[in-house]
């Protein structure tokens, strides 16, 4: 009924969604756990997937290969384990569900609004029954193409800034308060510490692609056999560009500006207004996705006798490809950033919303301005100034180049079987394994992040003017925030990746500016306003005419051993075995060897992992029913043991010193890499309970006690360490634990249901008592630098720096208690309505030993729908409503995320034109809602804000 599997499992009473970028359902969330407490198979099957953890997305398989989707919410021994949340099980369609010929097809054209294009949205699905229905085949093919559009506010990094009171009564916020300089800071009084953020205000755009089909085949002899084999390929690909203007007031970054000024903080200790100067920064990110998954299974029922029925499955899974948009916190994909030396002046203002004000000006093309940064000039908006010519002084800063690619494989079989004892009591038994290899092979360029540019030291226009000119690009769009009140930035510089890699080759390669011996002369010296001066301090004339330089010319070839970041081709990366080799072969001589190669990335083993988990499993379940005092009854009563065994392998290294580089910028060197492997393993015995009494015809009564698990998520049991910031007063670790124990619970469900002629109503209580739960824990650590720099003339003595270490753990203990309400009602005139509402209150006691919600819990989550249903006409119009909820305990900076209220309402309408053809309209975010993130709980501290505009879908459906 709905556009996407995810968007239909959330009409189900206890089951909310996680959107990612652009909106599309991806994860799960069922009683309020999150998508790493819930399994999801496919065909009963573990899938594969190429996320980094074990969560299923449901934007891989398209909503047209379903035939069913089934949710449980409470456990058997029998469904398997996994699972605190509840499990979803994708059903794909069979030849033999239908005899003889069938086919059908969907064609649709998909129009999002606020991206102002099209996409498309086909699927067939042909199945035939042959030899009196003993054999049978089904073929589907689906395909979908969907650009979207975001417009994106966000914090880079969150800062604790100081607070001084002038003797004039001026508020300010400083690092340091320099009385040889600054005359009206003598005096100043601390009155303590406050916090506020950075921000980019951004424009993201992704051209998403998935293509896909499943084939089964079965065969049915006789009565008493059937075996299916069945095989789904899906392969999605979903290229995306960002480009931002970003405004990083870091203590030590405006320190020589004067700070902060104009301060006002908020009562909860927030900074919500102030002015600074600082210089303007555009920014680009470039991401990519391309990964394909596949699933073979072959099944065998066998009724061996009239009490005795065997099944045995045999599946196979992959999933592998590049996935540069696990998110920017991650460090995957192009993420550039260029900015003028010279300081713009900067006012935050904000007055309620999600979003303040933010006034960006920038300096007109004065050289004076740039001998002294803080002599007055004439300050112009980036609308103004984008008017005339690209800005000729923006410098290089940063250039960071990542890969993620993942490898994901599953192995499982299963055996069960059933004996029955009488029509009301049988026996379940059976065993199962499982065998999974994940592997993240990450690649990137952290040794050159900051080479020659950070600090905005040297001319990009001084490499080639031409380039550099043609390098800059019009934003791809001319109305950017149009749902937001408040004034920010909404057209600013933007540049294309290839213009600024032909710049950077050309410092690797060697171009025109070599001498009479092929050896490359420096960056030419430049103006204030990026204009190059020969020696005489004259500008520079360069003959375009003979060397033209365009943004078309291709990334030169890298080196054998280097992959390249974000948006190349796969094709040119070295094999995935070479990057996972954790063999402790040093990398020493290919960075000697390419020193120059500012954006070619190399394996980081140290960041790559591989992760081994085989699981035993077995079982015993008793199914039993009878009658108490005339009321029929039904039970199962199991137990499952369930044996984990973990490898879990990658690399080591040390950071052995740090360069100071300008402004607030470092060079960090490292160690070579030491391959390191943990093992663990763990045995789990899982009872469960499940009993439902007929009290009347239309009145049951259900009731459910059972002991769960779910394992750690995969990328937390890694045993690696990444270094995410490197700017002074802001050093930081994200790292795995490979140490992690899966978390458990015992859960207890109560429910009352009704089922009336045109009327259905339930409620249900639920409890989890869970223990071992996982939380990002975020300390700060001091991490020796051995000062053992590779140049023996850069080494020194061992210091120690403080870092900001966030690593997972498990926790005491947490508690959930929910309730469950759901109301239906269909007329006879084919009117109808559906209500359900999901009420959670949890509590976890985390690592550091704070008390919060758990992570991914909505207090609220409720569903309205009303719709019209005839022989020709159908009609359906829904609101989904998920309350806040918390992202992460220790997320950006280490600080608390919320999520804020989404509603959100879609419309489906159909009219059946021909006895086989039907038309229909899917209207999806009709009311355009937005994606709000906050730190620490307070609304005035923006962590994220996404606007989404409203997409329509309009198309053809029929079949044969």
């Amino acid at each position: 009924p709905d556009a996407s599997i995810a968007d239909s499992l959330q009409r189900v009473p206890g089951v909310a969604i996680a959107r990612g970028r652009g909106g599309d359902g991806r994860f799960v969330t069922v009683r309020g756990l999150g998508e790493e407490f819930n399994a999801v198979t496919y065909n009963g099957r573990l899938l594969a997937t190429e996320n980094i953890g074990r969560e299923f997305s449901f934007d891989n398989i398209a909503s047209e290969l379903v035939a069913k989707a089934e949710v449980f919410k409470t456990s058997q021994a029998a469904l398997g384990d996994g699972s605190i949340g509840g499990r979803v099980n994708v059903v794909s369609a069979k030849p033999l569900d239908k005899s003889g010929f069938n086919a059908a097809y969907s064609l649709a054209g998909l129009y999002d609004d606020l991206a102002n294009d099209t996409g498309t949205r086909a699927s067939a699905v042909v199945s035939s029954t042959f030899v009196d229905d003993s054999i049978g085949v089904l073929a589907s093919l689906n395909y979908l193409r969907r650009d979207f559009r975001v417009d994106v506010a966000e914090s880079i990094n969150s800062f604790v800034g100081d607070l001084y009171r002038l003797r004039s009564g001026e508020l300010v916020s400083t690092a340091t308060i320099d009385n040889s300089r600054f005359a009206e800071f003598a005096g100043a009084e601390f009155v303590g510490t406050a916090d506020y953020t950075s921000h980019s205000f951004a424009t993201a755009s992704e051209a998403r692609e998935r293509a896909g089909g499943t084939l089964a085949l079965q065969f049915r002899p006789g009565e008493t056999f059937k075996t299916t084999l069945d095989l789904l390929y899906t392969q999605f690909e979903s290229p995306g560009e960002y480009f931002g203007a970003a405004f990083y007031p870091c203590a030590a970054c405006i320190a020589t500006t004067g700070g902060l000024r104009d301060v006002s903080v908020a009562d909860n200790g927030v900074i919500e207004a102030y002015t600074y100067e600082d210089n303007p920064q555009a920014n680009a990110r470039f991401t990519e996705v391309d990964t394909e998954t596949m699933q073979f299974g072959i099944n065998a029922d066998w009724q061996a006798a009239d009490t005795l029925r065997l099944v045995a499955d045999l599946a196979w899974s992959q999933a592998q490809g590049q996935r540069d948009n696990i998110g920017s916190g991650n460090g995957s994909g192009s993420f550039y950033v260029i900015g003028s030396p010279l300081y713009g002046q900067h006012r935050y203002d904000y007055r309620g919303g999600e979003v303040g004000n933010f006034i960006a000006l920038t300096p007109g093309y004065n050289p004076d301005f740039y001998a002294d940064r803080r002599a007055p000039t004439t300050q112009i908006t980036f609308a103004e100034r984008l008017a005339g010519e690209p800005p000729r002084e923006y410098r290089g800063h940063f250039a960071r180049d990542s890969v993620n690619l993942i490898e994901d494989t599953v192995v499982s079989l299963k055996i069960d079987a059933e004996y029955a004892f009488d029509a009301a009591t049988a026996l379940k038994f059976g065993i199962d394994y499982v065998d999974r290899e994940k592997v993240n092979d990450f690649a990137d360029n952290r040794d050159r992040w900051c080479s020659y540019f950070c600090g905005y030291a040297r001319s990009l226009r001084g490499i080639d003017p031409a380039a550099y000119e043609a390098m800059f690009v019009e934003l791809p769009h001319d109305d950017l925030f149009r749902g937001l009140d408040a004034e920010v930035p909404r057209l600013f510089p933007a540049f294309n990746r290839d213009g600024l890699r032909h710049l950077y080759a050309q410092l690797d390669n060697g171009d025109r500016r070599n001498d009479d011996e092929g050896n490359p002369l420096p960056l030419l010296p430049t103006n204030a306003t990026g204009n190059p001066l020969d020696a005489n301090g004259v500008p520079y004339t360069f003959d375009d005419d003979a060397d033209p330089a365009t943004p078309e010319v291709p990334y030169p070839a890298l080196e054998e051993g280097y992959v390249l970041g974000g948006g190349g081709d796969v094709s040119d990366r070295v094999p995935q075995s070479a990057l996972h080799d954790l063999s402790g072969a040093s990398t020493e001589g290919a960075l000697i060897a390419n020193a120059g190669k500012l954006l070619g990335t190399i394996p980081r083993p140290d960041e790559s992992y591989v992760i081994d988990e085989t699981v035993f499993g077995a079982y015993l379940q008793l199914d039993f029913a009878g009658e108490i005092a005339g009321k029929p009854w039904q039970a199962n009563a199991g137990v499952r043991i369930a044996h984990t065994q973990l490898t879990s392998s990658g690399a080591n290294n040390q950071i052995v010193d740090i360069e100071i580089a300008a402004g607030a910028d470092q060079n960090f060197i490292f160690s070579k890499d030491t391959p390191v492997s943990f093992d663990s393993s763990f045995t789990d015995v899982l009872p469960a309970f499940n009993l439902s009494l007929n009290l009347t015809d239309e009145l049951v009564m259900r009731t459910a006690f059972a002991e769960t698990i779910s394992r750690a998520t995969l990328n937390n049991l890694a045993p690696t360490q990444s270094v995410t910031s490197t700017n002074r007063g802001v050093e930081s670790i994200v790292a795995g634990n490979p140490e992690l124990r899966p978390t458990r619970a015992n859960n207890v469900d109560l429910s009352l249901e009704y089922y009336g002629d045109g009327i259905t109503a339930s409620a249900a209580l639920f409890y989890k008592d869970l223990s071992d739960t996982v939380s990002n824990a975020v300390r700060t650590e001091p991490v020796v630098i051995a000062n053992d720099n590779p140049d023996p003339a850069l080494s020194g003595s061992p210091f120690t720096r403080d870092f900001s270490v966030t690593r997972p753990a498990n926790n005491d203990a947490a508690e959930i208690t929910g309730l469950e309400l759901a109301w239906s009602h269909l007329f006879d005139s084919g009117l109808g309505y559906q209500v359900n509402a999901t009420l959670v209150d949890s509590r976890s006691e985390n690592a550091d030993g704070s008390t919060t919600d758990l992570e991914n819990i909505s207090d609220e989550t409720f569903n309205v729908s009303g719709f019209y249903e005839t022989d020709r006409f159908s009609l359906r119009l829904s609101y989904n409503f998920r309350g806040e909820y918390l992202r992460e305990i220790s997320g950006l900076d280490g600080r608390p995320e919320t999520v804020d209220d989404y509603g959100q309402w879609d419309l489906t309408a159909s009219v059946n034109v021909l006895d086989n053809l039907t038309l229909f309209v899917e209207g999806v975010n009709l009311s355009e809602e937005n994606e709000f993130v906050y730190f620490d709980g307070k609304k005035n501290f923006l962590r994220y804000y996404e606007e989404r505009g409203r997409r329509i879908n309009v198309g053809l459906r029929g079949g044969f």
